[in-house]
C-alpha cells in the first residue's frame, strides 16, 4: 500500500530560485511570483505578516501590524492538483532559507510540513528551543535534533521506499519507515 501526501506546506519560508526543468520539478513554475493556482497563503491574522515574491524568492517577515495575542503563523500551501493530485511514489521537497530570526525560547520557527493520507505528519524544522537546532516534528515529539549554528540553511524531507527522512544541510535528522494511508 503507498502513502500519498495529501498537503505540503511550507511555514516561514520558500526558495524557488533557478531555471525551470521538464518533468514533475515545480521551480519553472514558481519562479518570480506566487501563483494563486499553485499556491495559497494562509495567515492565522490577517496582514500580520508581509510576503514578497518579487525577486525570484519569497520573503516572508512580521508586519508592523499590532499581534491580537496568541499563536501568530504564515504559511504557504502547494495545490498538488494542477501537477496531477497526491504523490504516491517518491519526491523530495526541501526550503532554503535565509535571515530568520527565532530569538527563542518555543515557537519562532521555520518549518517545511509534509501530510498523509492516514494522518500521519512530518516535518523538518529550525527553531531556538534551548538552543539553535534543526529537528524532525513527527506528531509524537522532536526527533533526531541537532545543534546548529547561523540563521540560514536549507530544510529538506525525502521519501524513499516508504521512508521520510528529514535533514538539515544533507545532515540527515531522522528517518521514520512505513507511513501509510
Amino acid at each position: 500500500m503507498t502513502t500519498q501526501i495529501r498537503n505540503l506546506l511550507v511555514a516561514l519560508g520558500f526558495d524557488c530560485r533557478g531555471r525551470p526543468r521538464p518533468g514533475r520539478d515545480l521551480r519553472g513554475r514558481l519562479l518570480h511570483r506566487l501563483d494563486p493556482s499553485y499556491w495559497s497563503v494562509i495567515q492565522s491574522t490577517a496582514d500580520f505578516f508581509s510576503l514578497d515574491a518579487s525577486q525570484g524568492n519569497v520573503q516572508l517577515a512580521k508586519s508592523t501590524a499590532h499581534n491580537p495575542g496568541g499563536l501568530q503563523g504564515v504559511n504557504l500551501r502547494l495545490n498538488f492538483a494542477p501537477f496531477g493530485g497526491r504523490l504516491t511514489n517518491n519526491f523530495t521537497t526541501q526550503v532554503d532559507f535565509t535571515n530568520a530570526v527565532v530569538p527563542g525560547p518555543g515557537l519562532d520557527q521555520v518549518e517545511l510540513h509534509t501530510y498523509y493520507e492516514d494522518g500521519s505528519i512530518y516535518f523538518a524544522v529550525y527553531d531556538n528551543s534551548g538552543g539553535l537546532n534543526a529537528h524532525v516534528w513527527d506528531g509524537g515529539g522532536v526527533q533526531g535534533a541537532l545543534a546548529v549554528t547561523g540563521n540560514s540553511g536549507t530544510l529538506r524531507l525525502s521519501r524513499t521506499n516508504g521512508t521520510v527522512t528529514g535533514y538539515f544541510n544533507d545532515t540527515p535528522l531522522f528517518s521514520k519507515p512505513g507511513l501509510r494511508p
